[in-house]
């Protein structure tokens, strides 16, 4: 087959197979460039998602900002450089990594005219050119490698999303999903005994959890019946036992309270007196 061929199109072909394995090498970088964006831009947003607890206009934004990541990713990750890979782009990688080209090759792909001279350059050149394959150029262990790093980058995403393991799980299936869904009470401040009913002038214990929150400061505000204003006092860490606590003491009336911790807010809950 190769009796058939003059060196112009020998070697003609030979920069079409070029350009076309770097092009698949250059897919290959970029699908991992964009799992890893999705990924890193996922863990990022859902921490801050959980740990401000933004309203549905700050879940709205984070979306906004996720996929204009993604975006970003695609582009300039993957689509610019496929594009800016042209022959005479793949001509330059092929000399910069085999010297021995001598500019020979980008020479011949940036002419392609009809110059007699070209018969001799093409002959030249496509002997350097049968000691370079493309497949040493773009070789297939570094394609695979790269596919198979953003396979499990994404295969790692999917798994955040689905499995919602913990407060960053549960960001993460906010941002793609936009529904708050059963994951809602991780995030949410679990404040105990919530309503409650006790003697008048006992000691009334109250505990709150805060998850997902990296260093909040609890506050418990309270409100007696007789009172006009919301008292306030922060909650110390429980002793041998997660979460904050702060007892009510001696109630003498009906009270009611809620808990703050950093940006989150708990519902208002009601302690009645009995007699």
């Amino acid at each position: 087959m190769r009796g058939t061929m003059s060196a112009r199109q020998e070697l003609n072909a030979y920069a079409t197979r070029l350009e076309q394995r770097l092009r698949l090498d250059t897919l290959s970088r970029g699908t991992a460039i964009v799992a890893g964006a999705a990924l890193l831009a996922t863990i990022v947003l859902a921490v801050a998602l959980t740990t401000l607890a933004p309203a549905d206009g700050g879940l709205t934004f984070a979306r906004v900002v996720l996929f204009a990541a993604l975006a970003a990713a695609v582009v300039l990750g993957a689509v610019l450089p496929v594009i800016r890979l042209t022959r005479r782009a793949a001509a330059r990688y092929a000399e910069k990594a085999a010297p021995e080209f001598a500019q020979r090759l980008e020479t011949f792909v940036d002419r392609q005219s009809d110059e007699p001279f070209l018969d001799l350059l093409a002959a030249d050149t496509l002997e350097v050119a049968r000691t370079v394959p493309p497949e040493t150029l773009a070789p297939s262990g570094r394609l695979f490698a790269w596919l198979g790093l953003g396979v499990a980058l994404l295969v790692a995403l999917l798994w955040l999303i689905a499995a919602k393991p913990g407060y960053v799980g549960y960001g993460a299936n906010l941002l793609w999903t936009g529904s708050h869904g059963v994951a809602a009470p991780l995030t949410e401040l679990q404040v105990t005994p919530g309503d409650a009913t006790v003697r008048r002038h006992t000691d009334q214990v109250i505990t709150a959890q805060t998850p997902g929150l990296l260093t909040p400061q609890v506050t418990l505000y309270a409100r007696y019946e007789s009172a006009a204003k919301w008292e306030q006092v922060a909650m110390q860490p429980r002793s041998g036992a997660s979460g904050y606590q702060f007892v009510l003491t001696g109630v003498p009336e009906n009270v009611e309270y809620y808990v703050a911790a950093g940006p989150r807010r708990s519902r208002h809950f009601n302690i009645r007196g009995g007699d």
